[in-house]
This record gives C-alpha cells, structure tokens and sequence, in this order.
C-alpha cells in the first residue's frame, strides 16, 4: 500500500462529527484495529527488505573484493573500469553501487510508512481523551 494512500485514507478516518461523539467513540476500535493490520504488514515487509539487503551487501562486498563470479555475471554486475577493488576501497564503491542504494532507497521510504502509521496508532490511542474532553464541554456548555 502506498503511503499516500494511507495518508488519504486516515485523512477521511481522523474526521470527527462533533454532533455524534459517541459514534466516534465507538469507532476507534475499528480504526485501531485498521491501521495495526496495516503497520503489521508494512513492518514485516520492512523486515524482509532489511534482509535481502543485508544478503546484497555481502553478495556487493565479495563481488568488490573477489572479482565477478558467473553468478554475478548473470545479474548483470559489471566491475568498474579499474577492475578488482583493494580493500580499502571497497566501501567507497559500496557505498555508491546502484543495487544497494536502491534497496537502501525501498527500505527508507518503508522506515518513513512505519513512522506515520506509528503516529497514526498514537493519535487514535488519545482519541478517547479528545472525545471524552469534547463530551464533557458539551456537558458543560449545555448546563450539565
């Protein structure tokens, strides 16, 4: 699910109609329960892309330091015009391969999903105390 949409979606859910507290109230059960199911299954998505980083480093590292292998000639990996590394300079063009900072990129912008949805959680958790709050200013200004 893309973060824009999430957003879009917690744009219409985080409305409340001041007129019907006690629905809203009853209704942040149900918000809860959606947005958890979507952190969760944004988080174990981060988790794998963390790992399959984690495997494409070390695959980068050996292909910078021990030369291009067959396997890595099927991928499509190409040494650099000076050919084999020195280790010295292995994480300068680690730091620079195209592969690991597109992994590197998904699993930022995954990071970056997983804190909105965080602050999303924690905004529907204080939703009670908002609505309790807008209950009993009613309360008051009703003379009650």
């Amino acid at each position: 699910m893309k973060l824009e949409d999430i957003m879009d979606q917690w744009y219409q859910d985080s409305k409340i109609d001041k007129t019907e507290l006690g629905d809203a109230s009853l209704k942040i059960t149900e918000l809860h329960d959606k947005y958890l199911k979507i952190y969760t299954l944004e988080k174990m998505k981060y988790v794998a892309l963390t790992k399959e980083y984690k495997v494409l480093w070390r695959d980068k590292y050996e292909f910078y330091t021990q030369g291009p292998s067959q396997e890595t000639q099927a991928k499509g990996w190409i040494m650099p015009a000076k050919g084999r590394i020195v280790k010295q300079e292995v994480e300068i063009y680690m730091e620079a391969d195209p592969d690991l900072i597109k992994s590197e990129l998904k699993s930022e912008a995954l990071k970056i999903k997983l804190e909105y949805l965080e602050n999303v959680l924690r905004i529907i958790h204080n939703m009670n105390y908002k609505i309790r709050n807008g209950i009993d200013w009613q309360k008051f200004i009703n003379g009650g």
